[in-house]
């Protein structure tokens, strides 16, 4: 699917807020900012910008759960919690870019600041657990900048589950935030 293709096909599933990036960067001014995308506009993005064949969606109404971890079993323990407290809720969806990292997105109707926990792991590498939402943007699709292959989505793809993804409030962000934090310090660490 090309660019373009994908960013129709988010835009059919319910993204409203699309931007084209180059690499993990956002190529429009004021992205932060925007409002709906239209078909107009991404058609328009092919030929202002035909470099920018990555697409990210603005985490605004679409909070995503980003897991900067390096230890693989710590990755898969914080995504069987996530699993496990939201799973019943809607669709647990991992994407892949640089493994065993990996960004799992809710969706929310109240827009809330980005939560981070830092941690440093047991080998002294610094790692981190951030919710992002309000003013941030996640990548959904194209080539991971350090490994060069596709970013990829488990169990379904992005473009055909908006609605279905679970739900997510601030104080249930906080709270999952928090908890992957100690999990993270009592066990793997």
């Amino acid at each position: 699917m090309t660019p373009y293709e994908r960013r129709l096909q988010l835009l059919k599933a319910g993204f409203q807020e699309i931007v084209p990036l180059t690499g993990k960067k956002a190529v429009l001014t004021n992205w932060q900012t925007r409002g709906n995308t239209n078909p107009d506009e991404i058609k328009l993005w092919t030929t202002m910008w035909p470099a920018a064949q990555n697409t990210g969606i603005l985490c605004r109404f679409t909070p995503v759960l980003d897991i900067d971890i390096l230890d693989p079993e710590a990755a898969d323990a914080i995504e069987q919690l996530v699993r496990d407290r939201f799973g019943d809720h809607g669709r647990v969806l991992p994407r892949f870019g640089k493994a065993p990292k990996r960004a799992i997105p809710f969706r929310t109707d109240k827009p809330f600041p980005k939560i981070t926990a830092a941690l440093i792991a047991g080998n002294g590498t610094d790692e981190r657990i951030e919710l992002l939402c309000d003013g941030q943007q996640a990548v959904v699709d194209g080539i991971h900048p350090d490994t060069k292959q596709p970013y990829r989505w488990t169990c379904g793809s992005i473009g055909e589950i908006r609605h279905d993804l679970p739900f997510i409030s601030a104080s249930e962000a906080q709270a999952l935030v928090d908890h992957i934090a100690e999990i993270l310090v009592a066990e793997h660490v």
